[in-house]
C-alpha cells in the first residue's frame, strides 16, 4: 500500500501576527496537497486547536479529533 506523507499544517493564533498566519497557510496548502495528505489545523483566538472545525486534542504522534485518533508524520 502506498500510503501518502501526513503533513499537519498548523496555522492561526492567539497572537498580534495571526492573519499572516491564515494568509500563509491559504498560500502554501495548494502545495503540500500536491504531494502529501494535508491536515489543516487552526489556531482560534481563545487558543483552541480546530480541524474541519472540531476540537483537536494533541496526543503523540497525532490529534485526536472526536474520539479518532489521526496519525500525522511531520508538521508546518
Amino acid at each position: 500500500m502506498n500510503k501518502k506523507t501526513t503533513v499537519a499544517l498548523i496555522y492561526g493564533g492567539r497572537g498580534y501576527e495571526s492573519e499572516v498566519s491564515i494568509r500563509g497557510a491559504e498560500n502554501i496548502r495548494p502545495i503540500i496537497e500536491k504531494n502529501y495528505r494535508c491536515l489543516s489545523i487552526f489556531i482560534d483566538k481563545d487558543g483552541r486547536w480546530l480541524f474541519d472545525g472540531k476540537e483537536v486534542l494533541l496526543k503523540k504522534g497525532g490529534i485526536v479529533v472526536e474520539g479518532e485518533y489521526i496519525g500525522i508524520d511531520c508538521a508546518f
